[in-house]
């Protein structure tokens, strides 16, 4: 991942879990340093090394899982409070919902009907829906 694509989409952090712990304590602290760094190369801040022992990177492999996870749970997080904002636009300017079509979470192509939402509301509310109105 690109810095230009952390700032684009948000996301900016990663979450690491306490049950990691276990799994630390089994390797040594010069393996915990690679580890570390082997996270952030996940992130796309710097390059992956080199030199990382099996067990570290047995490591890498459950953590780019658990980040995929997490990614995926964000994005319909982030795709839910879109929708949220939609609808809040829509009551603070009373606006009906004739030819509304709110985009679901789980749809394909959520970003297109996303937009279309969007500009039908403010075409009918007479103003652009800044983010922080969304």
């Amino acid at each position: 991942m690109r810095e230009q694509d952390k700032i684009e989409n948000g996301k900016n952090s990663f979450l690491l879990y306490d049950d990691l712990w276990d799994h630390l304590t089994e390797i040594d602290v010069e393996q915990r340093g690679w580890l570390f760094t082997a996270i952030f190369a996940l992130r796309g801040v710097t390059d992956m090394p080199s030199n990382l022992s099996g067990e570290v990177k047995m490591l890498v492999i459950n953590i780019r899982k658990q980040f995929a996870r997490d990614n995926k749970k964000w994005e319909r997080t982030r795709k839910q409070k879109k929708i949220s904002g939609l609808k809040g636009a829509m009551k603070r300017w009373h606006i009906d919902g004739n030819g509304v079509i709110i985009p679901n979470a789980d749809d394909d192509d959520f970003d297109s009907q996303y937009s279309a939402a969007r500009r039908l509301i403010e075409s009918k509310a007479g103003k652009k829906i800044d983010d922080d109105d969304v």
